[in-house]
């Protein structure tokens, strides 16, 4: 298992790509290794698009200090369309390293989804 960025709507036994042109950028900027707290080492993704996912496992220090599933991870996670000329809000949605994060809907209704290392939709106030 590894924290997981995935751009698919998220409906239980089903995907389906998110239905326009909005991509990604996520950076893990809380819970990586001292030394993997720099641009060429951390977990950093720019234009991850829909029904695509970037991972990174947890045992790995650049993405879990300590190794561990349960260690709290926090991300900056950003969204553009038209080819980035078109920028949404940023979000620094906390998740388990475990764990994983969709994002949902369109451009204009965009939601990040925040899941536990067993497949457990986490409520707004977990993890934060």
């Amino acid at each position: 298992m590894s924290i997981r960025i995935s751009m698919t709507f998220f409906v239980p036994g089903k995907a389906t790509n998110m239905s326009d042109d909005t991509e990604l950028f996520a950076v893990q900027i809380i819970g990586q290794a001292r030394y993997a707290n720099t641009s060429r080492r951390r977990f950093q993704h720019r234009n991850i698009k829909p029904g695509t996912s970037e991972c990174c496992p947890y045992s790995s220090n650049d993405c879990s200090r300590k190794g561990s599933k349960d260690m709290p991870v926090r991300f900056k996670i950003s969204y553009t369309k038209d080819e980035g000329k078109t920028s949404g809000d940023i979000s620094y949605p906390i998740i388990a390293a475990g764990g994983y994060i969709v994002a949902t809907g369109t451009f204009d209704n965009f939601e990040l989804k925040r899941f536990n290392a067993d497949h457990h939709l986490l409520a707004k106030t977990d993890l934060t």
